[in-house]
């Protein structure tokens, strides 16, 4: 039996079967491997080409982020500057962040000739006249309270991308940077009567009545204040539709308000203008309230204690628990058992200020403690007295305070609170920087201040026998009760800019200075 045989045709045999012999593609594998490794390389080139100019695009954002937003501040922050100063600014550091082939003529030159077509759209209507001439891509809204900048068109060179007729990429970058204003989370519903240009401690909350009259003498919530003080009527428009305390709900109200911080902005009285008091039409069509109404009543103190003290994480809309129990600062101090922030005023002293020149001697954080190590209240108020009376102006305290959550803004009243009686409306003059210090507690005849940072918590003279623990390990629901709140609050020029930019200032306005877009 034959086991092959082969044909003419290529056709094998084998066992009786037969099979056609594979053509041979070979031949057409090859141009289309060449045809994709072509492909792999333009496309790799490609992507190559496109990642160089997006990495200069966003270098070109970084610049022009940072020299509108320095630009914007030197415009805001210095007297006598010029147009030509902001230009110089300008050109000086977004040329800081070019490549280094481009010099600071040429560089100058481009500006004068570059033009931003988006500016009037996006309500920049006012390019920058300057002595050399109109910048188009520097300029300011009408009422100068924002700046833009584009910066010039810079082309980059393509490697690969050539090969398909792209040449270069041109790219360019913009931004915008003015006063921001904010909702003002950092103000809290208390107010403190006008107090000029001093600093030191105020009772921000006490009962009305004779209830506090057995507080210690030395004490700055002692005595007795027959007319307003402490809690103020501040609708809260996020919370609730209609805005609460509209219809009643107000003890809610203050507690959420002083846990978070009022929700909307208020302002200082301007003498022009219309009083807006704060009530809820006006409060939900976005005007800023500058006359706002007192609150007398005792029962407040309640949600007070809940808002500063009480509540736990996840209670309010925010998330967040108490007030004193946020901030990044440790949570040692307790009160009816709850662990609340501990870090006191003179641990935020500046060390590296030059002590007895740039501000008084006294205000060293080792003289503050030493003077009375008991109770180191006696030192900070030597070193804000002192402060005062010889008229320094260098900054105090370093920008860390702003992340306490001791540390407010209260609106300050044009006139003594404590003067008048019942219910009435009062307008806002500016607004004060306060540091809630002092929490006092009492039961029956026993009263007790307690302060962050100190071991032992003071007690009316000799006749409450209870130790420290008494107020520390009490129960959310005993008969301990919150009777008042004592505060520090501050010179504007013992704060660093850096607080006074990002909180409220003195004319009012919750604003910064920053980007924004």
């Amino acid at each position: 039996m034959s086991t092959e045989a082969t044909s003419r045709t290529g056709r094998v045999s084998l066992w009786g079967r037969s099979f056609g012999r594979a053509r041979d593609d070979g031949g057409a594998v090859i141009p289309l491997t060449a045809l994709g490794i072509v492909a792999l390389v333009a496309f790799v080139g490609f992507a190559v080409d496109v990642g160089l100019a997006f990495n200069e695009r966003r270098q070109e954002q970084a610049a022009v982020d940072m020299a509108t937003l320095s630009v914007v501040r030197l415009a805001f922050d210095d007297t006598g500057v010029t147009t030509d100063d902001l230009f110089d600014e300008a050109i000086r550091l977004s040329l800081a962040n070019m490549d280094g082939s481009v010099s600071e003529a040429e560089w100058r030159e481009r500006f004068l000739e570059c033009t931003d077509p988006g500016r009037v759209a996006a309500g920049y209507t006012v390019p920058l006249t300057t002595s050399d001439g109109v910048v188009d891509c520097i300029s300011v809204t009408p009422d100068v309270s924002a700046l833009r900048m584009r910066l010039p068109d810079t082309d980059v060179q393509t490697v690969f991308a050539s090969v398909v007729g792209f040449d270069n990429w041109t790219v360019s970058a913009f931004a915008e940077a003015g006063l921001v204003e904010r909702a003002a989370p950092n103000i809290i519903p208390f107010a403190m009567s006008a107090s000029g240009e001093a600093a030191g401690r105020y009772c921000l909350r006490q009962p009305q009545g004779n209830n506090n009259a057995n507080t210690p003498a030395a004490e700055d919530c002692s005595g007795m204040f027959q007319g307003n003080t402490g809690v103020i009527q501040i609708v809260r428009p996020s919370w609730g539709a209609p805005p609460h305390n509209c219809n009643g709900g107000f003890a809610a109200v203050i507690e959420r308000n002083i846990a978070q911080g009022i929700d909307h902005m208020l302002s200082a009285y301007p003498e022009t203008n219309v009083v807006t008091q704060e009530t809820c039409p006006n409060v939900t069509a976005g005007l800023s309230p500058n006359e706002i109404s007192t609150d007398t009543g005792q029962n407040n103190m309640n949600s007070v204690e809940q808002g500063l003290i009480l509540r736990g994480d996840g209670y309010y809309e925010d998330g967040g628990p108490a007030r004193l129990k946020r901030g990044p600062f440790p949570k040692t101090q307790f009160i009816k058992s709850q662990a609340l922030d501990d870090k006191p005023l003179w641990e935020f002293i500046d060390t590296t200020l030059n002590f007895g020149v740039d501000v008084p001697a006294s205000c060293s954080p080792a003289f503050v403690v030493s003077l009375a190590p008991a109770d180191y209240r006696v030192g900070l108020d030597n070193c804000f007295a002192e402060y005062y009376s010889g008229n320094y102006d260098h900054h105090l305290f370093t920008e860390e305070l702003m992340e306490s959550p001791r540390f407010t803004w209260v609106p300050e009243s044009m006139g003594d609170l404590s003067t008048g009686t019942g219910f009435f409306w009062f307008r806002i003059q500016q607004f004060r920087p306060v540091f809630i210090q002092t929490v006092y507690y009492n039961t029956g005849n026993c009263w007790w201040g307690v302060n962050p940072g100190m071991a032992n918590q003071m007690h009316n003279e000799g006749t409450c026998w209870q130790l420290p623990s008494a107020i520390s390990t009490a129960s959310a629901n005993s008969n301990i009760s919150l009777r008042g709140l004592g505060s520090y609050y501050f010179q504007f020029e013992m704060l660093p800019e850096e607080i006074l930019e990002r909180g409220v200032t003195a004319g009012g306005q919750a604003s910064e200075l920053a980007l924004i877009r």
